[in-house]
């Protein structure tokens, strides 16, 4: 089942009746319940804001935008909830703030329980006016599971955004959400939503996701701090045992107080350093064991007597560089390349590059992807989208080395699921390998074959064309363009990017619905004489040592090989690769290949080959040696030496 059938993008009307609360506000109650995919695992939940006891008021001066005790809910208990259903809205002598609504909910004693889970049942507030600030919105309840046969679940809060449908009745569509590990017990749940808000009026459902749940206490306000928190920056000096922790400073601050701790399966914290003292900048941390732990700091400022929240969170994933790297001549034809292990290396991605030297102005085919070799059952209409939350398409492409986020299959194309983005914050795009596009002045022309279909009636479906650039192992973009808006139909889009360097990516972004991807085509117009890199192997290993096979593509020129360290981070059900942690690159290992001559070419009569032009690019895939001939007339590199074709 595809997402448009999976969320409601449209909020029901119990009875067809608008009522106004004392706001003017309009209210729509919650007969449906806001969703997100059921695909849950591809939604990664961040680290929890913060577990500081310290009451709101000590730190913040507090606005509080709605409050709901639900101490009136008097029948019933949480032994015993009433058995009189909430379809539709709560009476408004129930409530501290009229219009609240529920679906499969029911009064237990001063609290709400929410039965119906990963359906419909839902507590629902009345729509808030939230002015657009540009502050983060703070979100904090109690909950705790009502179904004794679960050991845990999950606390879901959703935040919807009102608006109208194609024919201007009222309609809304999730906005954000955020969830916590609920359990037996009464826990305490706070969610910072950063999310950039552009309307005004909003709602927020809450619910079970498996399990039915009580809920309490809900507060939505914003929290403005009597100290500014510092901003913890970027990590420095990470080894194997440590790292430094680094924050800016806060103006009049006497001290800061550092934490460092790991995070639980249930988002709460396990700290290992506790509010640290530090008159300066940073603190070192050693004794740690990075290839084996995900660590975060957050800091404190102190201001005399007053004491400034948290920081954000900075997380410390990483691997060490790997060092020593040396190449020798191999076997026959054949160069091997080795450098020292990694600890908490899986495996390495290692890139190797050949120059090319123009031998007159021409247009340089940098990549070229069809998708041909993708093969799949679904449609535009029905995509295929049970895939991790990030995909490496080596199987799919003829250049590896690609990569996709939330991504969906059809056959002989490729899909983005922009939704995410739109409704979770979360990153989707299709990045290609890295390759050097400091060739042509750093332009690059970038053709694509594109296709959207939209998940809510407001949703723009446009891409963004990002060149961007890698420096300091972050990718960061040098020039863009969003296209048009792109019809139910394909449509071809084109690009002129600048800015290129000798450590590129195409990055190709959608923001909402759905975007399908075909034909690439990307190119460089390059000067005679101009030389390039051009990509040779891009491969994996899981030693420290590689063999790279010498054709004669390679011969009389210079191969440049580096290395990184990988390792992938899979969610608890073992589905989906949630995170792949890469060590930044060696740097160029260059490796002078001896010219030897053009020798004749020996192939197996019976076996199928792949054959490639003298740019590197695969021009056909596994066809029989007596189709060769049957190739446009040129040069070819079959089986590692070069074929004439009459």
């Amino acid at each position: 089942m595809n997402i448009a059938l999976r969320l409601f993008a449209t909020i029901m009307l119990a009875g067809g009746m608008l009522p106004t609360v004392a706001s003017n506000a309009t209210v729509v109650p919650a007969k449906s319940a806001l969703t997100q995919s059921s695909i849950k695992h591809r939604v990664t939940a961040a680290a929890p804001a913060s577990s500081n006891s310290v009451a709101d008021e000590e730190l913040y001066k507090v606005t509080m935008l709605l409050e709901e005790d639900f101490s009136k809910f008097t029948k019933g208990s949480e032994d015993a909830p009433d058995t009189e259903m909430i379809d539709g809205y709560v009476p408004n002598d129930l409530t501290k703030t009229p219009g609240w609504s529920g679906y499969y909910a029911y009064q237990a004693g001063g609290c709400v329980l929410v039965d119906n889970p990963g359906s419909d049942g839902n507590i629902s507030t009345p729509i808030i006016e939230i002015p657009n600030n540009g502050k983060p919105l703070v979100i904090t309840f109690r909950a705790r599971l009502a179904d004794p046969t679960f050991e845990s679940d999950w606390a879901e809060v959703y935040m919807a955004e009102l608006t109208t449908d194609n024919t201007g009745a009222p309609a809304a569509k999730v906005f954000y959400n955020d969830y916590g590990r609920a359990y037996s017990d009464w826990r305490d749940y706070r969610f910072e939503f950063k999310k950039e808000r552009k309307a005004t009026q909003y709602f927020f459902q809450f619910h079970g996701y498996d399990a039915k749940i009580f809920v309490d206490d809900i507060e939505i306000k914003f929290l403005d701090p009597k100290v500014e928190a510092p901003l913890a920056t970027a990590y420095t000096n990470f080894s194997t045992t440590g790292f430094t922790a680094n924050w800016e400073a806060v103006d009049g601050a006497d001290s800061y107080l550092v934490s460092l701790y790991t995070v639980n399966k249930d988002k709460s914290r396990n700290y290992i350093v506790t509010d640290r003292k530090v008159e300066g900048l940073s603190t070192d941390f050693d004794g740690l064991d990075t290839p084996s732990n995900v660590y975060y700091y957050v800091v404190k400022a102190v201001k005399g007597s007053d004491l400034s929240p948290e920081s954000n969170a900075t997380r410390i994933h990483d691997l060490i560089i790997p060092g020593s790297m040396v190449s020798a001549n191999g076997g026959e034809r054949n160069i091997k390349v080795s450098w020292d292990a990694v600890p908490g290396a899986q495996y390495y991605e290692v890139q190797a590059y050949r120059t090319y030297t123009a031998k007159e102005d021409e247009s340089f085919v940098l990549l070229r992807e069809s998708f041909d070799g993708l093969h799949s059952e679904g449609t535009i209409d029905n995509p295929f989208e049970e895939l991790p939350e990030q995909e490496e398409l080596d199987a799919y492409t003829e250049q590896p080395g690609w990569i996709a986020t939330y991504p969906a299959h059809i056959n002989g194309a490729y899909c983005i699921i922009g939704y995410f983005y739109q409704t979770y914050g979360k990153q989707v795009f299709m990045e290609s390998p890295i390759c050097d596009m400091s060739g042509g002045n750093g332009t690059i022309k970038v053709s694509v074959d594109l296709y959207t279909r939209a998940v809510y009636q407001t949703d723009k479906c446009t891409a963004i064309l990002r060149l961007m650039n890698l420096e300091d192992n972050k990718l960061t973009t040098a020039s863009s363009k969003e296209t048009e808006k792109i019809p139910s139909e394909w449509t071809t889009c084109t690009a002129e990017l600048t800015g290129g360097t000798e450590n590129s990516v195409l990055n190709i972004r959608s923001n909402d619905g759905w975007l399908y991807i075909d034909n690439i085509l990307v190119t460089q117009d390059i000067k005679k004489g101009e030389t390039v890199r051009a990509p040779y192997v891009e491969t994996k290993s899981d030693k420290n040592e590689i063999e790279i096979p010498v054709n004669d593509l390679l011969e009389g020129q210079a191969l440049t090989v580096r290395v990184r360290a990988v390792k992938e981070v899979w969610d608890e059900y073992g589905f989906s690769c949630d995170e792949y942690v890469r060590s930044p690159y060696t740097e160029f290992l260059v490796h002078e290949v001896e010219a030897a001559g053009i020798e004749g070419v020996e192939i197996d009569a019976n076996a199928p080959v792949d054959v490639y032009n003298l740019q590197g690019m695969r021009v056909r895939s596994q066809i029989l040696p007596e189709q060769i001939d049957e190739l446009p007339a040129g040069i070819y590199i079959v089986g590692g030496r070069k074929v004439a074709v009459k």
